[in-house]
């Protein structure tokens, strides 16, 4: 059977990401085939919409040279969702989470959270929304070294300015969940990689947000942690009712999500 246009040109960007390695690019191919089976099985998501992006682009000047990262990407994520954001490097699924997580700007488009338009929110505002409304996990910890555990855990609830007491028994409750109970008075030297993340993820749930954004969040990771972190995100979805939106290059562990979307090139697949 023939190739159609679009699937020639996406094996040719594959291709090219892949640095011209055959064997990378097919693997890839055949990977983008497992999805587009799973989307076909899949029921459509319903409810409440919650991440809205129409039409985003997003370019960057190096030098003199114009670099466009996101090319009108249009997408919908419902309330209480698990998604993962693939793709090869470089192809724009980092940058399509820091503009959902009010990290940056879209050149143009709209990016809604919870329908409030991120573009029109000042600094001091927009500040106050991402502390209340987003979680964020990223691939370093970025645990402070010289508080323990559920101290760490606190800090967003000091920017939000919880009462201590409220915010340390909170710390205790989301190290209960995330299985690190019996470390809240350790220091982050004193954990694993898999703990230190599992104690980032309590820290990004201290302020109870409705949007859980994680960026390569298994990539300091070995297989069996990074499974038991997507394991995690699903179970703080089930538990919590969190949306969790995870960029990720391993499609394997995509998969565990609800539903993934694809890119490549700066385009949605």
């Amino acid at each position: 059977m023939n190739a159609t246009p679009s699937q020639e040109s996406l094996a040719k960007q594959l291709l090219v990401a892949s640095g011209g390695d055959v064997s990378a690019a097919t693997n890839t191919l055949q990977r983008v085939a497992r999805l587009q089976k799973k989307r076909a099985n899949a029921t459509a998501p319903t409810g409440e919409v919650i991440v809205a992006v129409e039409q985003v682009t997003k370019a960057y000047k190096v030098g003199r040279t114009k670099v466009d990262a996101l090319k009108d990407v249009s997408l919908t994520i419902h309330k209480g969702e698990f998604v993962a954001i693939t793709g090869t490097s470089g192809s724009g699924k980092s940058t399509l989470l820091q503009l959902l997580g009010g990290l940056d700007k879209p050149s143009t488009g709209v990016i809604a959270i919870q329908g409030q338009n991120l573009a029109k929110l000042r600094d001091g505002k927009l500040s106050t929304f991402r502390n209340k409304t987003i979680g964020f996990v990223f691939q370093f910890f970025y645990l402070q070294p010289f508080l323990n555990l559920q101290t760490n855990i606190a800090v967003p609830g000091m920017f939000a300015r919880t009462p201590r007491k409220v915010r340390n028994n909170r710390s205790f409750a989301l190290a209960e969940q995330v299985g690190l109970g019996d470390r809240v008075k350790h220091l982050p030297r004193e954990l694993s990689g898999g703990q230190m993340q599992r104690a980032a993820i309590a820290r990004a749930l201290q302020n109870n947000p409705s949007i859980i954004l994680a960026d390569e969040p298994t990539g300091n990771l070995d297989r069996a942690n990074a499974l038991a972190i997507f394991e995690l995100f699903k179970s703080i979805r089930d538990k919590n009712g969190t949306t969790v939106v995870v960029v990720t290059h391993d499609v394997e562990l995509a998969d565990i999500a609800d539903r993934t979307i694809m890119m490549s090139d700066g385009k949605i697949v």
